[in-house]
């Protein structure tokens, strides 16, 4: 049963899934099994699983090994963390703007998509890491 007062966001808690070196498909199914604890609507949890298939499929083509998928969960809200140790994307406008083109030819509407299923989105930059934090559920 979920109960009906939000739940407090945990601070400094350790993550309640994480994995190394995963495919798309490995971080779908763990994020969509740690979702049913949660009492997160159906949908935004199909969305973030899509959002996090994504971010990692970003990460294995266009990262740096290793890719390190992290999930918290509270009742009403998940957080999920994909981190690579490349630069992460050139363009600024990654995921805010549809139909980008890549360096590359190809691709360009992944980071969109993730940024139209998500509640949040968040892309950081720390010395040699790239991180998508993506948010299923309102604070």
């Amino acid at each position: 049963a979920c109960p009906d007062a939000k739940s407090p966001a945990p601070a400094n808690v350790a993550p309640a899934m994480a994995l190394m070196g995963p495919t798309a498909a490995e971080a779908r199914h763990a994020v969509a099994d740690l979702a049913q604890r949660s009492c997160l609507e159906p949908v935004t949890i199909e969305n973030l699983v899509a959002g996090v298939s994504e971010s990692v499929a970003n990460a294995n083509a266009h990262g740096r090994p290793p890719v390190e998928v992290r999930a918290w969960a509270v009742p009403d809200r998940m957080v999920v963390t994909v981190t690579d140790h490349g630069s992460g994307p050139d363009d600024p406008y990654v995921g805010l703007l549809p139909g980008r083109s890549t360096t590359e030819g190809t691709g360009g509407l992944g980071m969109w998509i993730t940024f139209q299923l998500c509640d949040d989105v968040v892309l950081a930059r720390h010395d040699d890491e790239f991180t998508v934090r993506l948010v299923a559920g309102r604070p």
